[in-house]
Order: structure tokens, then sequence, then C-alpha cells
């Protein structure tokens, strides 16, 4: 038996009250009368609808079809349950129900066909993924594998403005920029609630007196300049004289900071000299591409969707004045 949740309100009538659709789309997805009758309160009790229930769906919202929708599919008790992005839909509590819901069949022994572009999603319920391209069947693989090659395929895609710029004078030569994830691993993607660190490798070719070692993060959409960070922030005494040889810059990026989308670095070196003056002597524009995807984690965070570059958790008080 198969249970499909594909888009709101397929098999509901708009005249129909919730408790008459109900019964409908229970008979059109094959469940018998006796068998929605056993499941009725726990269906209502899922979706969390009651006060709504003999009220005509077509004046439900948008978010009260497609919990009435999923709870009648998910309480059919299919061998086969095919879940599309309908789920975006929903409020960020119940999309966590329902994730939740379809782990409880998959974990009995049945199948959930999961569509959607949620990596957080896609990484925490699915135990094998496949990639689709245009219709093509591309990658099966784990949900690891998958999503990194999603991400790679839509960078591989993006326009010419992410197409990478340098300039070097000779003293210095930048070799390469890594995204280090809390794993300790290189990668092209991180999640919004997990730190992660950003490597700068480069040569020196002839003695340095200071070097300034700057990055900033821009944002793919608009390349407005999230922010710059240099290695002068925490310790002045990093600028310090550099012998000729291969060093690497670090820098560590905290979680919960960056909100989610895609984004470049551009890395900019100077030589400081005295009085403070600064010689640029190296940069590369749009460096490395970086997409922070969502985390299960902060999904009610988040849930406002709430505008802006970066999403700090900041400490707040309130205090009666009178």
């Amino acid at each position: 038996r198969v249970g499909s949740l594909l888009e709101v309100g397929t098999g509901f009538h708009p005249e129909l009250t919730g408790r008459e659709n109900i019964y409908l789309n229970g008979a059109i997805l094959g469940m018998k009368r006796v068998e929605i009758d056993r499941k009725f309160d726990e269906i209502v009790a899922f979706a969390e609808i009651k006060r709504f229930l003999d009220t005509p769906v077509k004046r439900y919202s948008s978010g009260m079809y497609v919990r009435l929708a999923f709870a009648v599919a998910a309480h059919l008790e299919p061998e086969i349950l095919l879940v599309d992005e309908v789920l975006s839909v929903g409020d960020a509590q119940f999309q966590k129900k329902c994730l939740g819901k379809m782990g409880d069949v998959a974990s009995e022994g049945r199948t959930v066909l999961f569509v959607s572009h949620n990596m957080a999603s896609i990484m925490r319920l699915c135990g094998r993924t496949c990639l689709i391209d245009y219709g093509t069947l591309t990658v099966i693989a784990s949900p690891e594998e998958a999503v990194r090659r999603y991400l790679e395929e839509q960078r591989q895609r993006a326009d010419s403005y992410g197409s990478s710029s340098s300039v070097s004078d000779g003293a210095i030569a930048i070799t390469q920029v890594k995204i280090i994830g809390s794993s300790s691993q290189d990668t092209e993607f991180v999640f919004a609630d997990e730190h992660f660190k950003i490597t700068v490798d480069f040569a020196v070719n002839s003695r340095l007196q200071m070097c300034q070692i700057a990055t900033a993060v821009v944002s793919e959409v608009d390349g407005a300049v999230v922010f710059v960070t240099t290695n002068a922030d925490a310790d002045i005494n990093l600028l310090r004289p550099l012998k000729p040889g291969g060093y690497i810059a670090t820098v560590f990026v905290p979680g919960h900071l960056l909100n989610i989308g895609s984004y470049y670095l551009n890395v900019r070196v100077w030589e400081v000299g005295s009085g403070g003056t600064r010689q640029d002597i190296a940069s590369v524009f749009n460096a490395l591409r970086f997409d922070v995807v969502e985390a299960g984690s902060i999904a009610t965070r988040l849930s406002d969707n709430r505008r802006g570059y970066v999403t700090p958790i900041l400490d707040w008080d309130l205090t009666r004045w009178d």
C-alpha cells in the first residue's frame, strides 16, 4: 500500500469540512471506514485543528491544509510513504513533528521516499539518497556524499560572479583557501549551528616586515560584505616579520553566526610598514564559495525567516522599570 503527500490539499474537497475530508481523503488513500473511525481522534490530535474540524477546508490556511493532509497520510500505515517538498508549508514545530513521524515509519521497517532541498532534514532522516538532475538519476549514495555532490553541482552552475581572480606583487603567493568543518574535514557547506575554520595557505618569497591577512565573507545574493576579519583582531602580536617559507593562517568562525545562504571568501594580504602604512601585496577575490545550510537545532529560531546576513544568539534581559 502506497501513501502520498505530494501537494497541499490533494484529495480534499473545498466545500467539505475537515471532518468530512478526513473520511474522503482516507478513502482515496485506501483506508476503510472502520480504520478511519479507529484512528480519527489520533489524526485530529496530530493535525492540531480540532477547533476547526467542522469548518469547510476552503477557509483553511495552507498550513492547516498540509497539517490535516499529512495527518491522514501518516496514519494510513502504508508500506511506502511518498513525501514531497510540501512540508515546507508548515510551521517549524509541525515540520519537526512530521519528520519525527516519518522517522517512526522508517524505523518500523516501512519505506519513506522523501523529496526535499532541505539539507539538514535529508542528513537527519535518510539512510540512502538519490540525486536527480533534470529527470536523470545521477547519484545513489549516502546522505553526506549526495549532499556534497549536490552543493558541488550548484557551485559549478554559479554565474560569472563566482570566478576567482588574484593579484600578487611576487613577495607572497596565496596558494589555497579552505573551509574546515566541525568534523575537521575540508568542506564547502557548513550547518548554521556549527563552528568552522577558514584557512589560508600562502608562500612568502622574500622577507616581510609585518604581514596582515584579511578575510572577507561576501554574500552571493548581492555581493555585500557580511564581515571582515584580520589576523590582528585578537592579538596585535600576530603582525610580525615573516621569513621566506610556507605558512597557514587560520580564523575560527563560531556557529549561530551566519544566516542560511551562499557566500564567497575574499582574501587580502598587506605588508605593514612603520607608522602603520600598508602596502597591498596579494589578494584573491571569490577564492572559495561555500553554503551555510539549515540545521535541525535552529529550525525554530529561524522560523520567522529573519532577514540579515548574520543571526547571532545574543544575551537578553527584561527588567521592570516601575
